[in-house]
């Protein structure tokens, strides 16, 4: 009030309460907190006039002066014409209130029924339909877009699956490109004879305490590149740079990891173009994480992220393996995890030719039926470890 100095106001403040009545079996009732016992400062007064309709009979009062929980019986009943009227015998301290009650024999209103309860209560705590809400939304977009399809029966076949490479087909089982993956391709790339890998042979007491290092060459030259995938041309960028021909992985250390993010984004992208993905499972994933902060910071327990955004054809991609092609699928079986129980030698398997990319490395008997080979995986799995990242 502007300019007001001392003055006497009075505020009417109009208001319609649902569900403000209490049945039970004995007596119907209108129990109301007058004041509120959260006031930081003394009420001098409180009244209270309560109009009831014709036809109650059974009337009957009770009140309550105090604090929260008090049971002191500080104000005084009137009975009007209409009804009731209440106020305080005292002045109401810090944070002190007044409840009155009316109670009268039940059968004269009517009482509401189940779902119009049931409506009240969804109405008053409406988010917590939220979560429900989540979980529906998510079940659908899962069960749309995010099951795995129905397997069928898979003939082997004679070539990579669908045209895949190791890094592609990797990326689709576990829908990340990890450095098994990536490692994967540099291998593939050896097997189809665009590069040479070499184990450098230490002397002397190096040989006994030396880390084992390898040498990766260029075979072909870089007018070859153009009929590679492009993460294979990138992945080739990391290795040779734009002048070498051959590189150690020792010397790759500190300067491979940051094509890392060039060489992910662009296996994404090419399964995104062949229909493999329809978002990259990654940033949906980030999506969702972003999504649960949001409602956990809003105290809300929402729906947990049921379904990624992607198609998979991870499984059919396993199976399809010929024995014949044992050379060939070496690299895919580092992408599909083979790291400790994929094959790690030749011995004992007759007519399958060794990886014209991978030198032999060590040979532990002299008899050539028991000549044992480092296989093409165990060594890309060595590189990914030279190079300092977590398979």
């Amino acid at each position: 009030m502007p300019g007001a100095e001392n003055p006497v106001r009075t505020v009417v403040i109009r208001y319609r309460v649902p569900n403000g009545l209490k049945f039970w079996q004995e007596y119907e009732e209108l129990y109301w907190n007058v004041t509120g016992d959260e006031w930081e400062i003394p009420i001098r007064v409180a009244t209270a006039t309560i109009l009831l309709p014709p036809g109650l009979d059974g009337l009957r009062t009770a009140s309550w002066t105090g604090g929260y929980g008090a049971t002191e019986d500080g104000a005084r009943a009137t009975t009007i014409e209409d009804g009731f009227y209440f106020d305080t015998m005292g002045q109401l301290g810090y944070r002190e209130g007044v409840t009155v009650a009316v109670a009268w024999n039940p059968g004269v209103l009517s009482r509401p029924s189940f779902l119009y309860k049931t409506v009240l209560l969804l109405k008053a705590n409406w988010l917590l339909l939220l979560p429900i809400l989540s979980l529906g939304f998510m079940w659908k977009t899962w069960h749309a877009r995010g099951r795995d399809p129905r397997r069928l029966p898979i003939a082997p076949q004679y070539d990579s699956p669908d045209g895949l490479t190791p890094a592609q087909a990797g990326t689709l089982l576990d829908n990340r490109p990890d450095m098994g993956d990536i490692t994967a391709a540099l291998v593939d790339l050896a097997v189809r004879g665009f590069v040479r890998i070499e184990e450098v042979e230490e002397s002397g007491i190096r040989k006994w305490f030396a880390s084992t290092d390898y040498r990766i060459v260029r075979v072909r030259g870089r007018d070859s590149w153009d009929e590679f995938q492009k993460h294979e041309r990138r992945l080739l960028k990391g290795v040779f740079g734009s002048r070498k021909d051959e590189a150690l992985l020792s010397d790759l250390q500190a300067e491979f990891y940051t094509q890392l993010p060039e060489i992910k984004s662009a296996i994404y992208e090419e399964l995104m173009d062949r229909g493999y993905y329809t978002h990259r499972p990654d940033k949906t994933m980030e999506g969702y994480m972003a999504g649960v902060v949001v409602v956990l910071v809003v105290g809300l327990a929402g729906g947990v992220p049921l379904a990624a955004d992607v198609a998979v054809h991870g499984d059919s991609v396993r199976r399809r393996v010929c024995p014949s092609h044992f050379c060939l699928w070496l690299p895919y079986a580092g992408s599909d995890g083979a790291r400790n129980s994929g094959p790690r030698t030749h011995s004992g398997i007759r007519g399958i030719p060794r990886p014209s990319g991978v030198r032999p490395v060590r040979a532990y008997r002299k008899d050539a039926r028991d000549v044992r080979e480092v296989s093409a995986v165990r060594d890309g799995l060595r590189f990914g470890k030279a190079l300092g990242f977590s398979l």
